[in-house]
């Protein structure tokens, strides 16, 4: 790797860092796309940014913890559905060869976010007074398919998962959205990156490069969430799910 290369991701892990402790997303959302388009193996992206989003979430959620942005029922509820579901996928994915995913996963990747995106646009939930208790049900299943995904993309652990706590969990102020998707995400990722690196799908010296960059930026992002108010980071989710999410999938196309 050449100099300019490692500041290249040096620079990338810290405008992706900087997002991810600001509202919570760009770990999968924007890394992912982002090393797959500078020429790295879909399966050896997706390895590399779980890790990447693990340690980097690890940093911006200390800060909201410290910060009392962690909503932890609605974050058990979740993980009582994510956790399981990315440990049976990694186990399924051993008997699958990932470097024939090259198409299969920008594909899936990329509908994943456009829908998310749709849905965190224009799906509405009931208001508060006509709510009737916690969606347990809802959230677990809710929980089971973000680790799927998370696992076989790398992506939705942020982005997805603060959809999901937007709709289910109006409410949230937009500061423990971000703060409850960060801790929820960090397990969820760090599972999934140990997977892949067990399995040998991780450049180390681009993960630390982009770590370099992230850890601080984290930092900084996550004093500035309380500044962002909820409708805002909303929109700025949704956004990002769906152009990202387009980039992606079109690369899937023939």
């Amino acid at each position: 790797m050449s100099a300019l290369e490692f500041i290249t991701y040096i620079v990338l892990g810290a405008t992706v860092g900087g997002f991810v402790g600001t509202i919570g997303v760009g770990g999968g959302a924007l890394m992912t796309p982002a090393l797959i388009y500078l020429g790295m193996p879909v399966h050896i992206a997706v390895g590399t940014d779980l890790l990447y989003a693990g340690v980097t979430k690890t940093s911006g959620a200390i800060a909201h913890i410290r910060r009392q942005h962690v909503a932890w029922h609605p974050l058990l509820l979740m993980a009582t559905g994510s956790i399981p579901s990315a440990l049976l996928t990694l186990l399924i994915l051993s008997y699958v060869p990932l470097d024939g995913l090259t198409t299969a996963v920008p594909l899936i990747l990329g509908l994943a976010l456009i829908t998310t995106g749709l849905a965190s646009l224009f799906l509405r939930s009931p208001p508060r007074e006509r709510q009737e208790g916690t969606p347990v049900l809802l959230t677990m299943a809710s929980g089971m398919l973000l680790g799927f995904l998370v696992t076989l993309t790398s992506v939705g652990a942020g982005a997805i998962g603060a959809a999901i706590l937007l709709m289910l969990f109006p409410s949230l102020s937009g500061a423990r959205v971000v703060g409850t998707d960060l801790v929820h995400a960090v397990p969820l990722a760090m599972i999934g990156g140990l997977g892949y690196a067990l399995y040998g799908y991780t450049d180390w010296r681009v993960l630390c490069a982009l770590l370099i960059g992230s850890i601080p930026a984290a930092q900084v992002g996550a004093r500035m969430t309380g500044l962002v108010p909820g409708a805002v980071i909303k929109q700025i989710i949704a956004f990002l799910l769906l152009v990202v999410g387009g980039v992606t999938a079109t690369t899937a196309l023939p």
